[in-house]
């Protein structure tokens, strides 16, 4: 940030000025000066900054404890107006984190969400709105909106819908994408070589500027889409099955978005000692999407994973996305934990559902090694096998790998599933 930009925040946050408190906080920290970031943050926070108070309140959102003792401050933020405690809280009451499971309560702080305006709210309820109804007008406009006003997320949806044949202006669609390419959005590449490709409906409508009725907002995200379950199986040891066209190319498309922030080289949590480390089978980077970065859509993908799993949603771990890029693997392993802290507290992890995000890669297939059976899936399919019985026993013929990528970039949701409700 420029100094006079900042010499001029200084000056407002220095007169009492809350929103400019919390605004000089995030560029003190992004400049890493993090002891005087936190000063003024928690001048935000008395002040009665609701992002202050927000951002306070995600530091304890680690765990069930943590969630659970900072709902009343999450509820402050939103009531005061902020779009992400709003989310938070459609996340918290969809899931019965720290609070009562309430379907009902939970669309209705999406909804709020999106109707401030905020860009991540837009683009989380277009989402839904295109899960039951991949032409819903109200889902085109919000994602439009949200996309005029900064969302890489949206950005991306609206030009993977293009391609699948929506309308919308070329023009528009160009500018996006060069804007996401500017970002580095790490899956511009595809959506430029499917732009090449031609064949998307152009018009010169612009969405954004239509109105949306939020009645019929409410009606349509209160619908639980519909799942297609086509399973095929795939191996009777280990239990392996298929079920094809699970998610949408545009589905597929949000998740890849929503995870290209988080994404870092892979690491696991060691059973024995709780610490991450360093994970030696596996090259790709992951982003792992935890409470603080999910929202409805995410929520509702998950709970497609788990019906076509077989699986109570309630044993799922939090959904990884994974991407593989030219020589990256996963070597031979085993999904299933060996025996200490965290299996005590969450269960064996019997279950691996993975969904198939993309199409654009050569190689990379998931090979069971010892069944010498091999699958690869198009994007929105997914494989799901048994890592363990319910009552904990391994199974050892569960050996898999993802094969190297030879070309091209892979991408990959993986959802495992515990042996009872799992704890955090």
């Amino acid at each position: 940030m420029e100094k006079r930009i900042l010499d001029r925040l200084r000056d407002a946050a220095s007169a009492g000025d809350h929103a400019a408190q919390y605004q000089l906080a995030g560029a003190l920290s992004a400049s890493g000066s993090r002891e005087e970031s936190e000063q003024w943050l928690l001048r935000a926070v008395k002040g009665g900054s609701p992002d202050a108070l927000y951002t306070i309140a995600t530091r304890s959102c680690g765990t069930l404890q943590g969630i659970a003792s900072v709902v009343d401050e999450l509820k402050a933020a939103a009531a005061k107006g902020c779009a992400p405690a709003m989310t938070l809280l459609c996340v918290l009451h969809a899931r019965g984190w720290g609070v009562t499971p309430d379907a009902r309560l939970a669309v209705q702080y999406a909804t709020k969400a999106a109707q401030t305006g905020d860009p991540s709210g837009m683009a989380a309820v277009g989402a839904c709105l295109h899960l039951v109804d991949p032409d819903n007008l109200n889902g085109a406009v919000l994602t439009a909106r949200a996309s005029e006003r900064g969302s890489s997320v949206a950005a991306a949806v609206r030009v993977r819908r293009f391609l699948a044949g929506a309308e919308d202006d070329p023009r528009t669609i160009e500018r996006l994408l060069t804007m996401l390419e500017k970002a580095r959005y790490p899956n511009a590449g595809a959506l430029r070589a499917g732009i090449a490709r031609g064949g998307a409906r152009a018009s010169s409508t612009t969405i954004a500027g239509d109105s949306i009725d939020w009645n019929n907002v409410q009606e349509t995200l209160a619908t639980a889409p519909a799942v297609p379950v086509n399973s095929s199986s795939l191996l009777d040891r280990p239990h392996a099955w298929t079920c094809g066209g699970l998610w949408s190319a545009t589905a597929c498309e949000y998740v890849i978005a929503t995870a290209a922030r988080g994404l870092a080289p892979s690491r696991i949590v060691d059973p024995g000692t709780g610490v991450a480390r360093p994970d030696p089978y596996r090259s790709s980077l992951t982003a792992v999407i935890g409470p603080v970065d999910l929202d409805l859509a995410i929520v509702r993908l998950t709970d497609s994973i788990a019906n076509a799993a077989g699986e109570p949603v309630a044993r799922a771990e939090f959904i990884s996305i994974l991407c593989y890029g030219p020589g990256q693997e996963y070597r031979p392993h085993f999904d299933w934990l060996p025996d200490g802290p965290d299996v005590e507290l969450a269960g064996q992890r019997t279950t691996t559902a993975l969904v198939y995000l993309n199409e654009e890669f050569e190689g990379g297939e998931t090979a069971f090694v010892d069944a010498g059976v091999s699958y690869r899936g198009s994007a929105g399919d997914m494989l799901a096998f048994r890592n363990a019985s319910a009552d904990g026993e391994r199974d050892m013929a569960s050996r898999h790998a993802g094969r190297p990528v030879v070309a091209g970039v892979k991408w990959v949701a993986s959802q495992w599933f515990r042996s009872k409700k799992f704890a955090f």
